[in-house]
């Protein structure tokens, strides 16, 4: 599909309602009328955060920021080519990548970056998949969530197991024991699962969590999950859209964790209007939808503020905070474009874009003398561009972050 028609489908589907002609049959699938609300504990401490305290340079130099490097190339056969990593998991030894903007496929490699397989497979048939949303893993089965309110189970031998409809379209998912699930809720008119976190066992939905408040809220109300199977175990981080606060969740409730400091308090009459709240939310400071990444010593997240994004590293053991305004790749001359994805263990996963490696490989080698000087004072990046060609994947970067 042309790529214009993907952003014009993409704007439509955005804009309008996610269920499709099917709402009503697929909610009368599930019981809801006994869903209990579960309360927010504030019982272990909450670190605050004051914006205002948090000192602020321009950009992140990777070489000082992102330290104890190491590189995964991602093998796959000629026909799979992996066109931009949305997420990624880890569990145990396995690695499991999902590019849903470009190939549109779910891909488990080891721990190596060794190809294992693609998990299912595109089309409408048991186990098919046509656009996955999101992926989860755990010791027993490979999760795909479909866009058309699917989730697929399968094996680690990549054998279909089952599908289970949703009543909703959420933007992440989680689950401890395969039986029990909690959804990121997206735009949900009906009132009794009206909440930001939908917990599902079977086909009763047991429980709702952190009530969307008004339409405007209600349309952006998914937003993603994170969590790092290592540190949280059985739980996930979540900042519900414009909050101040980031809540550590599970199947048996919810406790804040991370708070701006300040109230975020915006007027009902706001709350009720998709349109003043697009312009109304400039305005505002609040945690922004860009996954909250945790280990046992360091805490990267997204603050959202009034004309400016600032990404935040806090540093657990000395209690610094620093604040960043993007990346300084001048290491891969533009490959790193982001912050990391995802956590695990110790570690952040970063993606290096290998088109920009591509393209400076290909300047490089047409002057030789700049290319043998290039070899001399970056050593790291030369090694890597070796190891590309047009059919090679993004490479994920894993490292510590440190505060510059």
């Amino acid at each position: 599909m042309p790529r214009i028609l993907i952003l014009i489908f993409f704007f439509v589907s955005a804009c309008s309602s996610p269920f499709g002609d099917d709402v009503d049959d697929r909610i009368k699938e599930f019981d809801y009328q006994s869903t209990s609300k579960l309360d927010v504990s504030e019982e272990v401490p909450i670190k605050q955060f004051d914006i205002d305290l948090i000192e602020k340079i321009r950009s992140a130099e990777v070489e000082d920021v992102f330290t104890s490097r190491r590189y995964i190339h991602l093998k796959t056969p000629a026909e799979i080519i992996i066109g931009k990593i949305e997420k990624i998991v880890r569990h145990d030894n396995s690695l499991l990548v999902l590019d849903r903007a470009v190939s549109e496929k779910v891909v488990l490699f080891d721990h190596l970056g060794n190809f294992m397989f693609q998990v299912g497979k595109e089309g409408s048939g048991p186990g098919e998949y046509t656009m996955p949303w999101d992926i989860f893993m755990n010791e027993s089965f490979i999760y795909v969530m479909d866009r058309t309110f699917v989730l697929h189970r399968y094996d680690y031998n990549n054998n279909f197991i089952d599908s289970k409809r949703l009543p909703i379209f959420a933007h992440s998912m989680f689950t401890q024991d395969d039986s029990t699930f909690l959804f990121a809720n997206n735009k949900l008119m009906v009132n009794e699962l009206s909440n930001h976190i939908i917990k599902i066992n079977g086909d009763k939905v047991e429980a709702t969590m952190l009530p969307i408040k008004g339409e405007a809220w209600d349309r952006w109300a998914a937003n993603p999950f994170s969590y790092n199977p290592t540190f949280h175990g059985e739980s996930f981080l979540h900042a519900p859209f414009l909050s101040n606060k980031i809540y550590e969740i599970n199947t048996e409730g919810l406790k804040v964790k991370y708070k701006l400091k300040g109230d975020l308090d915006i007027p009902l009459d706001i709350l009720n209007s998709p349109d003043r709240m697009l312009e109304f939310k400039n305005g505002l400071t609040y945690f922004y939808t860009h996954p909250v990444l945790e280990t046992s010593t360091k805490l990267l997240l997204v603050i959202a503020s009034p004309g400016k994004f600032m990404t935040v590293i806090y540093d657990k053991t000395t209690d610094q905070a620093q604040g960043y305004g993007g990346v300084r790749d001048n290491l891969f001359q533009g490959a790193l474009q982001s912050f990391p994805k995802y956590a695990y263990g110790e570690e952040f996963y970063s993606i290096l874009e290998v088109e920009e490696l591509l393209a400076l490989k290909g300047m490089l080698e047409a002057d030789a003398q700049q290319l043998e000087e290039f070899k001399e004072s970056n050593p790291e990046a030369f090694a890597l561009m070796q190891q590309i060609n047009d059919g090679s994947n993004p490479i994920i970067m894993v490292s510590d972050i440190t505060i510059q």
